[in-house]
């Protein structure tokens, strides 16, 4: 990837993958940092120079300071500048990284949600904190409200009594900060970054042009340093509303003749939006009020500088036609009323000319600043950005480069990420925490091996540290063992007390809390008999329905029922309370779930979005990594299992199509699977027959029993989890092929950028809960269609019919997405690190044997494996005392310790005590490997030599 020649079309998330190349070039401070909670502070004491925040759960304190004679760019002198702030740091005497929020932001970035408002409160909590983007642990945060806004610093409407609210500029903000940091005795203490967002972003980079402090980075998100004509008509239609004398008539006239002007004809959406504002002037013509006429400069504003295709796309995205219109209307309409519960007008004002009246810095003295101050700059722009669009940062970019010498072009850096849905408000939309990562590198918050999740007083943390997290971290041996257990079986913790602890756990096996919420909240509107009666909830009334059907298969009653959930698209299944573990099976091994993003949307009255984009943008992209011809090859679920019960599903339908009504076979499971992969053909309507050892005797038996027509489909992983074996795929393939059966297969852990399946299998499921998203905080699955082989015109009119409810959220599809972008490199960065771990496994002494397909099955493996791919990111380890050393290895090593796979932290699990802690005691005489099989999933944030280190040092430290 070359740096500082011209914005680099990459995501944030390929940025965190190239760390070390972009630390190298961009000089980075990626030191390792602390990751635990940050320090409790009893109370406040007054001599420190910021008073810190003793709680990250009550919210941030507003802290002010007085400036006396402040000197203003303009060369008047403000008598009295008064800023307002909020400090998050555990230890104030770290370096500062200095926050300028947006237009709509204030000082109190990252109060909890329960006390965030529309007043802007909260707008970026899910960035500051312990080991988040801006990380408390390491750095002394500081959010400064706006100089002439409305919040705790000097407003607008003081500014406007003394004659200076059309001469303040960005750069006098800058100047009121640094003079606060110089009287509280900060000057000396190293400002590690400034990072603004939109108009935050113009503010951060004037820090380049003051002398008073030096500054190591300066962050642009989302807005621009140049100020751009679209961006200046934008603050000047709003300025020209507010301050100019004209009637409401004379606006509208003015209005409607500008817009006629467009080089686009008007629109639809034109028109829908010309009628809300018009109908406002209209009001204001009869009655002045001051709040309207902000709402309505904000839709003016909207208006003007966006194109009439962007509002086709907004009536698209709210359902086209009548009904779209009517959203688009009510959106607007919402924007203005938003945003007027935030501002006065005179801090929209005040902030509108010192963005309109920005001073460009031409590209020769940017370059010349960035050189003579060494200040590393780096801009964050969105693709889809109406407000700062891509071609002017582009050609600012060239120009700046062409005055830069060669060995100092990556002083400057813009990335884009690719989102048109979210356009310039992605920074504010939590899915912005999918590039959280890629700046964490770039600002060098922390070091993107972060510590792991492995301590005592960890245990039931959710991995990663995210509300929607699907991990949870079982620190010790013991922890898992006591959760296996109902009585305590040696362990120190009781299963009681370490269920209390898990805040989180995979949402098949653990019920989010916002679903646990939904659950609780439709029981209350649904169930007749809260006694007698519970439910469940489901995505759709398919997936609702075949819950019942499935308990009744099992049970042989009747009696449940399925109701829709007050009109949200929600459904529950609702059954006798004593069935109520039953319904969980199916829960847990369909995987046909609710996820927690749909639970919280549900919760919060938002409704489904039916845009269909983000599903087949990820169908797009997911055929691009497979090769595949046609888009509709790929079919999308709510998890991992959900996309193998599609398959079952399919395989059962197959049977009955070509089996002509005789009794239905069972189907063929071949080598040790991951157990909700056999726990799910076990209670499907088919049955299963189960090859686990995967032997040559039972090698020969299963190719024999498929032979004989004795099985309706085969199921095998590529590779297995958790032996990482291989079996002779194009042996199996034959057979199918001649008993004219399915072949399917699971290749989440072999990876789809690893090895290439489809002209073996018929089928394909993957897990993109895993790698393909690699945030470790959303679940989903894919299941495809091999297009080489003889049944794909069967199995596609098959699947046609079959999947016709949509049961994945908008929401998780597009997290899932912006993690596929950068899925290639992740997994390559993750093949060469668990090589090199696997390989240091091998050779240790406390070490019996390495699962892995470098080290077995080879062969297998090297028959699916792509061009210059590698043998996958999870391998497993046997210890030679087993029963001893494992318990140890798992305490003393420092990687996160929990039940997650193939994501991009590194994580460590005692497998089989999770899965079959009932069979230990004969486990291995059943199975053929050890009970105490160590797995490890190497994760692509880490360097190999960090995670290297920790492994031999508690290799080491056994007593082999």
């Amino acid at each position: 990837m070359s740096v500082g020649t011209t914005i680099q079309e990459v995501s944030l998330q390929e940025i965190s993958l190239q760390e070390t190349s972009l630390a190298d070039q961009l000089e980075l401070d990626i030191d390792p940092v602390s990751y635990g909670a940050a320090s409790r502070i009893s109370e406040y004491d007054k001599t420190k120079p910021f008073q810190e925040l003793n709680d990250f759960s009550t919210g941030a304190i507003v802290q002010k300071h007085v400036v006396h004679d402040l000197k203003l760019e303009c060369g008047e002198v403000l008598e009295q500048a008064e800023l307002g702030f909020c400090v998050y740091t555990s230890n104030p005497a770290n370096d500062l990284i200095i926050v300028h929020p947006a237009l709509t932001g204030t000082a109190r970035a990252a109060v909890p949600s329960s006390h965030s408002s529309s007043q802007g409160d909260g707008w970026w909590g899910q960035h500051i904190g312990p080991g988040k983007m801006l990380n408390t642990d390491r750095y002394t945060i500081v959010v400064a409200d706006h100089l002439g806004g409305n919040g705790g610093t000097t407003t607008g409407a003081t500014l406007k009594k003394l004659g200076l609210h059309k001469k303040v500029t960005f750069r006098d903000g800058i100047t009121l900060v640094s003079r606060v940091l110089e009287e509280r005795g900060l000057s000396d203490q190293k400002v590690h970054a400034v990072v603004g967002g939109s108009l935050g972003g113009g503010q951060a980079t004037q820090w380049m042009f003051q002398d008073r402090i030096q500054v190591g980075k300066i962050v642009e998100i989302s807005g621009s340093s140049r100020a751009n004509s679209s961006a200046r008509e934008y603050f000047r239609s709003v300025s020209d509303l507010l301050w100019q004398d004209r009637s409401p008539a004379e606006i509208k006239e003015r209005l409607l003749r500008s817009v006629s002007d467009l080089r686009t004809p008007p629109s639809e959406g034109i028109e829908t939006v010309l009628e809300d504002i018009c109908e406002d002037l209209d009001t204001l013509e009869r009655r002045f009020d001051p709040m309207v006429a902000l709402s309505t400069a904000r839709k003016i504003g909207f208006l003007r500088f966006v194109t009439p295709q962007f509002y086709d796309e907004k009536i698209s995205s709210f359902g086209g036609g009548s009904e779209g219109k009517a959203g688009l209307k009510s959106w607007m309409q919402n924007q203005g009323e938003t945003f007027t519960t935030r501002f006065s007008a005179d801090a929209l004002a005040t902030l509108s000319y010192m963005a309109a009246n920005f001073k460009q810095t031409e590209p020769a003295d940017f370059a010349s600043h960035l050189v003579s101050t060494g200040t590393q700059f780096i801009g964050y722009h969105v693709d889809g950005d109406r407000l700062f669009p891509l071609d002017h940062e582009q050609r600012y970019v060239d120009e700046v480069n062409r005055y830069l010498p060669e060995d100092r072009s990556a002083l400057f850096l813009s990335i884009v990420a690719h989102d048109p849905y979210s356009g310039h408000d992605r920074f504010l939309r939590p899915v912005f925490g999918l590039d959280a990562r890629g700046l964490q590198c770039l600002i060098g918050a922390y070091k993107v091996a972060t510590d792991p999740r492995c301590e005592p007083e960890h245990v039931g943390d959710p991995i990663p540290n995210d509300p929607h997290a699907i991990s949870t971290c079982m620190p010790t041996w013991q922890d898992v063992v006591a959760y296996e257990t109902k009585d305590k079986r040696g362990s120190e913790v009781s299963r009681s007390i370490v269920e209390e602890k898990l805040r989180t756990g995979y949402p098949r096996f653990k019920l989010h809390g916002h679903v646990e919420d939904l659950i609780e909240k439709a029981e209350k509107v649904l169930l007749h008999d809260l006694e007698k009666e519970a439910l469940l909830v489901f995505p759709t009334r398919e997936a609702a329905e075949r819950c019942v059907s499935f308990m009744q298969r099992r049970t042989g009653r009747e009696g449940q029922r399925v109701e829709e959930f007050q009109k949200t698209g929600i459904y529950a299944a609702i059954y006798d309370r004593a069935d109520n573990s039953m319904a969980r099976e199916y829960w847990q091994h369909a995987g046909e779930i609710v996820t927690s993003r749909l639970a919280q949307a549900t919760l919060d009255s938002k409704p489904q979005r039916t845009d269909t984009e983000p599903y087949s943008n990820l169908q797009e992209r997911i055929s691009e990594i497979r090769g595949l011809r046609m888009v509709d090859s790929v079919r999308l679920f709510p998890s991992g299992m959900a996309a193998a019960h599609g398959a079952l599903r399919l395989a059962a339908m197959f049977e009955k199509t070509e089996s002509k009504g005789l009794k239905a076979r069972p189907t063929l499971m071949y080598g040790f699977p991951y157990v909700d992969n056999h726990k799910l053909q076990e209670k499907s309507e088919l049955g299963v027959r189960a090859f686990m050892r995967a032997d040559e005797q039972e090698f020969d038996m299963a190719l024999s029993a498929i032979r004989n027509g004795e099985v309706s489909a085969v199921v095998t992983e590529a590779t297995r989890n958790p032996t990482l074996g291989v079996a002779d795929l194009k042996a199996f393939a034959d057979a199918c092929w001649d008993a004219r059966i399915p072949f399917i297969i699971d290749d989440t852990i072999g990876e789809a950028a690893n090895i290439d399946v489809l002209s073996y299998a018929d089928i394909v499921y993957t897990s993109l809960s895993k790698r393909t998203s690699g945030v470790g905080t959303v679940t989903g699955g894919s299941l495809v269609l091999s297009e080489r082989k003889i049944h794909y015109d069967v199995l596609k009119a098959l699947a046609d019919n079959l999947f016709t409810d949509q049961m994945c959220f908008q929401e998780d599809l597009e997290v899932i997405l912006a993690g596929a972008a950068s899925y290639q490199e992740r997994v390559t960065r993750s093949n060469n690190s668990a090589l090199e771990l696997a390989k240091l496994f091998h050779e240790h002494p406390a070490v019996e044997k390495v699962y892995y397909p470098y080290f077995q099955d080879k062969e297998n493996y090297d028959a699916i494996r792509r061009e210059k791919a590698g043998y996958g990111g999870v391998l497993s380890v046997a210890f030679k005392d087993e029963a001893a050393l494992a318990p140890l290895f798992y305490n003393r090593v420092r990687f996160n310790k929990g039940p997650g796979v193939c994501i991009d932290d590194t994580i460590i699990c005692p497998i089989n005590l999770l899965t079959h802690f009932d069979e230990l005691d004969t486990f291995e005489q059943k199975y053929g490997f050890p009970a105490f099989l160590t797995r490890v999933s190497v994760g692509s944030n880490e360097s190999v030599e960090d995670l290297k280190e920790r492994a031999l040092q508690a290799l080491d430290s056994l007593p082999y």
